[in-house]
Parts: structure tokens; sequence; C-alpha cells
């Protein structure tokens, strides 16, 4: 799991620092350090957590479904 991913899991909402640091056998300070670099670069580009994730989306080729009706 790539820094990225463990800081996904945090930001879903769903577990707690806590519980991603102790699942991935890193401390949680550790993992608190990579949440808020993240959270810093976001901001640095005025990028949302949901702008972010629509990128990420993009990029790997998704589309959703009403872009393929339009498509179509």
């Amino acid at each position: 799991m790539q820094k990225r991913d463990a800081v996904r899991l945090v930001e879903s909402g769903n577990l707690t620092v806590r519980q991603v640091a102790e699942d991935l056998g890193i401390s949680k300070a550790t993992l608190s350090n990579w949440v808020d670099k993240a959270r810093k670069e976001r901001r640095d580009v005025g990028a949302t957590p949901d702008l972010t994730a629509e990128i990420r989306r993009l990029s790997q080729g998704e589309t959703s479904s009403s872009e393929w009706d339009a498509k179509s």
C-alpha cells in the first residue's frame, strides 16, 4: 500500500488515523504527517478532496455513466 492509499483511507472518514496506522504497522505520528502533508499540498494548489478524487478518476481513464450516455 502506498502513502496516498493510507491517506485516502483516513480521509474517507470510515477509519481513524489510529486504526489505519495500526493496520499498516506504522506509527500514528507518521500517518498523521502524511495526512497533514497531503492536505497542505491540496490547499496550496486549491484542490478539494472531491476535485482530487475526480482528477485521479479521470487520469485512470474512468468515466461516469452520464459521460458515456452523452457520447452515444
